[in-house]
């Protein structure tokens, strides 16, 4: 019985050809990748509100929600208002580390990265997340 490898050289070079043609979307842009840990920060966070607010009929301070970390290699999320029926949380992108940490996923200086300091997201507590202040423009 001849063994059976899929569609071929032919295929094969369509398919390499076609991942050729796909990557320059996935083209490497740190700002972008940084601007997605603020996201998910304030979206985790968020998550965090409502189910304490859930269980207590109140949101919490940063400090209460357990197993949230309030800050991401690039990102630090603070309460700017909070009340019993509301709140608003900041993520602010901090200054580059000048030690030269190392980004685990791009094996890359996080210091050669552009300044993302002061890029700030907001997300309140209706889940509307925007960008009041954009670093990469």
């Amino acid at each position: 019985m001849k063994a059976r490898w899929g569609v071929g050289v032919a295929g094969a070079a369509l398919g390499l050809f076609g991942l050729f043609v796909w990557m320059p979307s996935l083209s490497y842009h740190p700002g972008r990748i940084a601007q997605s840990e603020a996201k998910g920060l304030l979206k985790a966070t968020y998550v965090a509100e409502e189910s304490y607010r859930a269980e207590h009929d109140t949101y919490a301070p940063l400090a209460a929600l357990t197993g949230i970390s309030p800050a991401g290699p690039r990102y630090q999320v603070e309460m700017v208002s909070m009340s019993k029926e509301h709140f608003l949380l900041r993520a602010v992108a901090r200054a580059a580390d000048p030690r030269g940490l190392i980004d685990r996923a791009f094996h890359r200086n996080v210091a050669s990265y552009p300044s993302m300091a002061g890029d700030t997201w907001e997300i309140d507590d209706q889940n509307h997340l925007t960008n009041t202040i954009n670093r990469l423009e």
